[in-house]
């Protein structure tokens, strides 16, 4: 085997070390039999064993560098804070990407020369690579719908908040950014894509990059989409039993392996909807059906439209005017074999919604929160929502 091994002595010794590991577990497999003498206890332990050994042959080659790319979304509003975000966001990934994409979404408007000035000095600082805005051509927006399949027939309203519901909330406001976003990265050729808008707050331990750990799940667990950071009391998140029209059967296990904790979220709707901050896999996301393909199960309640929720075959497609995030979670959470995961242990890394600031007294504390949270403060509250710093000091492990 040795004189096949033409891969340089790092690699070869990395098949030697699987192999013995492979052959310890066989080993272990072998005393079981003989000790229990059960064939099939056996069978059982050996299959268990086996999955193991595969999930460890999967694990990465760690002299192979990986590659991603960061997309930080914005608008044209609270121009004044684009910088201090961008920076800061930036400086906390702890991750060396292919490329950092700023991407303004205008909503077809032409940047300001204010906006101009900003973005170009971000760029000559290295805050990040390149900045853009979303494309609204006609030509895009048709390229986006053969997957999107946007319903122009129905009447859109505009979405009251980050994921109101799954049932039939229709919007004008599409999230064409994200599309955007993520074809700007796969073009660049980078296999992922580190997604945050501008309005998240972002820490993370010393030599600890949540990008590296989100990675290293993506590749150890085939079915998973994407991934996302921890929230500060994360293990204590409420979690709601949605009724479905039908069980939504799942042919994967629902356990995610990896170096670091993490843990399967899927359908944990509003937990799940990835528009914030997520590292998604550009590969397993083209391979997405196109939307109305798939069916929602969920309902909001018992009824749906004065209907009792069992009595109906589905809620609605996961298509039509939906939000980027909502039909991307719902394409999930109905999908036979597709997953979401959420890194568990935000001690290493953690991130909250920080909604932009109106008035100047705000953006001053702000700008000295960030200044705590990158020195390692803990946030004043659990949850996904930021509501300022403690006085106390994160040990990370």
């Amino acid at each position: 085997m040795l004189a096949k091994c033409r891969c340089g002595l790092r690699t070869c010794g990395a098949l030697l070390l699987l192999f013995g590991i492979i052959g310890t577990i066989v080993g272990m497999v072998n005393v079981f039999a003989t000790e229990t003498g059960d064939s099939a206890v056996l069978g059982v332990k050996a299959q268990a064993l086996s999955k193991e050994a595969d999930h460890i042959a999967f694990a990465k080659d760690m002299h192979i560098p990986h590659r991603a790319c960061l997309a930080l979304i914005g608008t044209q509003n609270h121009l004044e804070e684009i910088t201090m975000r961008v920076q800061h966001l930036n400086k906390m990934q702890n991750f060396k990407f292919d490329h950092r994409y700023l991407v303004f979404d205008t909503r077809g408007v032409q940047v300001s020369p204010q906006m101009q000035s900003i973005a170009d000095e971000l760029v000559r600082e290295n805050s990040v690579d390149t900045w853009t805005t979303v494309d609204y051509s006609p030509s895009y927006k048709l390229s986006v719908n053969r997957t999107a399949e946007w319903n122009d027939s129905i009447a859109t309203r505009q979405s009251s908040g980050h994921g109101v519901s799954f049932d039939d909330a229709q919007t004008d406001d599409v999230q064409l950014a994200f599309y955007f976003a993520i074809d700007k990265c796969a073009a660049h050729g980078s296999p992922y894509v580190a997604i945050f808008q501008l309005d998240q707050i972002l820490y993370s331990a010393p030599n600890v990059s949540w990008v590296e750990d989100a990675i290293d799940v993506l590749e150890r667990n085939q079915d998973l989409v994407l991934v996302s950071p921890a929230f500060p009391g994360f293990e204590s998140r409420k979690l709601r039993q949605r009724p479905t029209t039908r069980p939504i059967a799942k042919a994967n296990s629902g356990q995610l392996y990896g170096s670091v904790e993490a843990e399967d979220t899927t359908c944990q709707h509003p937990y799940t909807l990835p528009g914030r901050a997520i590292l998604l896999s550009t590969k397993r996301y083209r391979k997405l059906p196109p939307r109305n393909s798939v069916k929602e199960h969920r309902c909001g309640g018992q009824l749906v439209r004065g209907k009792p929720c069992r009595s109906i075959p589905y809620v609605r497609s996961c298509g039509g005017m939906r939000t980027w995030e909502a039909a991307l979670e719902c394409v999930i959470c109905n999908g036979e074999r597709l997953q979401q995961g959420s890194l568990k242990d935000w001690h290493r890394a953690w991130s909250q919604h920080a909604p932009l600031t109106s008035v100047r007294h705000d953006l001053s504390k702000l700008r000295a929160d960030i200044a705590s949270i990158e020195r390692g403060q803990y946030p004043a509250m659990m949850g996904p929502e930021y509501h300022g710093v403690s006085d106390f000091l994160i040990l990370a492990g």
